[in-house]
């Protein structure tokens, strides 16, 4: 998302840009709920400066900050503290733990959006695109990813079942009962769903193109083997100078072009007119400033 929506912020942070030395997101959303906690002070922001002796750790932001590409909602953000026991000294303290992760996690949920600025916009603006697309013509939206893959957002509503079965013996006796629980896809459009889902699947999808073309590249320069899983680049000791230098010109290629503005054509080609520009969605459909030519000279993009 930094990347496409030209973050100048968020860019520097996930090493977008060259730099000295690898740049740190979770961290610097720690930094900004360090510094609530020390500029709106109450007794639980208290609590956190005291037992984080001054500085809340990358740690505690890490998981909600490394889901936020691909949504987050805040109750997930509040559990992940209490699942990765980030306040289990609440406990030993006497203090109420659940009404810790509220505040730990309100804390997170205001940094990031303080943060992700444009991150923030452009996920907005795909999820306004999609909603737009469903309420003229009822149609899901759909995508093409510069690998030439055609994604088509498309939800349908299930419905639950369940059955009960039992197991006999000989002597047809019940030896044991279950239940079974299944369920069948309606043939109707999920809209709601579908636009909470596109900003994951977008990005998905353009992760899997990055993917996609840079085998291709690789294959076409003489490498065959392969150890690839989502964001995972692996390939053989020897070929990864290569591995690493088209896996920056690659995402760099994508990138030069403007993702979202395409993924505005698609609406536009379903819908059959131009989006108005009265439309919610323009407010989002803005870019910072960052000169995406630096991805081919920052030597953390891909460790």
């Amino acid at each position: 998302w930094a990347a496409m929506t030209r973050d100048e912020t968020i860019g520097p942070e996930v090493n977008l840009t060259p730099g000295e030395k690898p740049a740190d997101v979770y961290q610097l959303v720690a930094d900004g709920c360090t510094e609530m906690c020390m500029d709106e002070p109450s007794d639980w922001r208290k609590h956190f400066l005291e037992h984080w002796e001054g500085r809340i750790p990358r740690s505690v932001c890490k998981r909600s900050v490394m889901c936020d590409p691909y949504g987050i909602s805040d109750h997930s953000v509040r559990q992940y503290v209490l699942q990765e026991k980030h306040l289990d000294w609440c406990t030993e303290k006497g203090l109420n733990i659940r009404q810790a992760a509220n505040e730990m996690g309100d804390l997170i949920i205001q940094s990031k959006d303080k943060q992700m600025t444009h991150c923030n916009h452009g996920k907005l603006f795909s999820q306004l695109l999609t909603g737009w697309v469903d309420g003229e013509v009822g149609k899901p939206m759909s995508w093409v990813t510069p690998s030439g893959f055609r994604v088509i957002n498309k939800y349908n509503p299930r419905s639950p079942k369940q059955s009960s079965i039992a197991i006999w013996d000989k002597k047809f006796e019940i030896l044991t009962k279950h239940i079974i629980r299944f369920g069948y896809f309606s043939d109707e459009y999920d809209g709601s769903k579908a636009t909470t889902a596109t900003p994951p699947n977008f990005v998905h999808s353009l992760d899997a193109a990055h993917m996609s073309l840079v085998i291709d590249r690789l294959v076409d320069m003489g490498v065959e083997y392969f150890s690839m899983i989502h964001d995972s680049f692996g390939c053989m000791a020897n070929d990864m100078t290569m591995l690493r230098e088209v896996t920056k010109e690659t995402f760099y290629e994508i990138h030069k072009e403007d993702q979202l503005g395409r993924l505005l054509d698609h609406a536009e080609a379903i819908v059959g007119e131009r989006l108005p520009d009265n439309h919610p969605a323009r407010e989002h459909q803005q870019r910072g400033d960052l000169d995406i030519r630096g991805t081919l000279d920052a030597d953390y993009l891909f460790g």
